[in-house]
């Protein structure tokens, strides 16, 4: 059994590579982008939504980042407010691939910092991630704004392990991301 965890769902991008769609109400397979990555957190102890409020499947706690779409750390920061685990999963909307087997070997690499996704290009998703919470918060709280701060910036020099599976760490990004996804899912 996985160590107790907390998960933070990031619901508030602007989605611009989808001319401005709101990716969280995006369908796949009948449904919801949120509602799939929400049904993956079903093993959460709370699960924290950081975004406008949108109707959901399952209880979550709504917050939002200051300001709004202020970046995915910005995001981070406001739903560690709400989180007690010792680690706190963190799933952007748009992974709909993402599974529960997988989380929960996120959450079992999670042994240094951050047990991060990594993509069939070799590339790290740090918003497919399991992360010590404390680590967030105190890597977090180093920096004197946390607006648009990227990602790669909080993990500089941490003790991070990686988990492969290409299916898992695909993103829906774009409107061709889409087409191939509704594809697959509907085979």
């Amino acid at each position: 059994m996985s160590e107790h965890f907390d998960a933070i769902v990031l619901a508030g991008g602007r989605g611009d590579r989808l001319g401005g769609t709101d990716k969280a109400v995006v369908t796949l397979g009948g449904t919801t982008f949120l509602d799939r990555v929400l049904a993956v957190t079903a093993g959460a102890g709370r699960i924290v939504c950081v975004g406008p409020e949108r109707t959901t499947s399952v209880p979550v706690t709504w917050t939002r980042e200051r300001p709004a779409g202020g970046g995915p750390v910005a995001a981070l920061a406001a739903g560690l407010l709400h989180v007690d685990a010792p680690i706190a999963v963190v799933l952007a909307v748009d992974a709909v691939f993402m599974t529960g087997e997988v989380l929960d070997r996120l959450v079992g690499a999670c042994n240094g910092d951050a047990a991060v996704l990594v993509d069939a290009n070799g590339h790290r998703q740090p918003l497919m991630a399991a992360y010590r919470t404390r680590f967030l918060r105190d890597r977090i709280d180093r920096f004197a704004r946390v607006e648009n701060l990227a990602m790669k910036d909080v993990l500089e020099g941490a003790d991070v392990t990686t988990v492969e599976d290409p299916d898992a760490a695909r993103d829906v990004d774009t409107w061709a991301d889409l087409d191939a996804a509704r594809a697959e899912v509907s085979s």
